[in-house]
């Protein structure tokens, strides 16, 4: 084991000891592994939903309402779930703080998932209204 290595490695488990100390758990190398893992697909999923908006701009001619509400859906959920990673990758890049830094990373997950469930509601919502719409007066009362 190099020099480099052991001084990291003896400052993380001092760190660690302060830390539990203080009353903070302080995740190991596994768990932090697991927690950068949750963070990188969250922060993808986020990446995903930015290049959805993106590419949902080409369709903005055809139905400029339905582009339009379809690109801010995905830009503020894109957003939530970014935030989200990004607080999730504190809880690896910081010392001291993990459990208060899962918290906040799991606080923005919910809500992150809660704009993707309120999202999906309301769309489920505008296709009911069309529905009725299309049985009521024919497929002529669509926009």
């Amino acid at each position: 084991m190099s020099e480099e290595v052991a001084r990291k490695k003896k400052k993380r488990k001092k760190e660690r000891a302060e830390a539990e100390l203080e009353g903070e758990y302080e995740f190991n190398q596994d768990e932090n592994r697991v927690v950068h893992g949750a963070a990188s697909w969250v922060k993808a999923l986020a990446f995903t939903l930015f290049a959805q908006a993106v590419l949902k701009v080409l369709d903005i001619a055809k139905s400029p309402v339905l582009a339009g509400a379809t690109i801010i859906v995905y830009a503020v959920l894109g957003g939530a779930f970014l935030k989200a990673g990004q607080s999730l990758s504190e809880v690896v890049d910081t010392q001291g703080s993990d459990v208060s830094h899962m918290m906040h990373a799991l606080q923005e997950l919910g809500r992150a998932f809660q704009i993707r469930i309120i999202a999906m509601v309301l769309a489920a919502a505008a296709l009911a209204v069309a529905i009725v719409l299309v049985v009521v007066s024919g497929p002529a009362s669509l926009p």
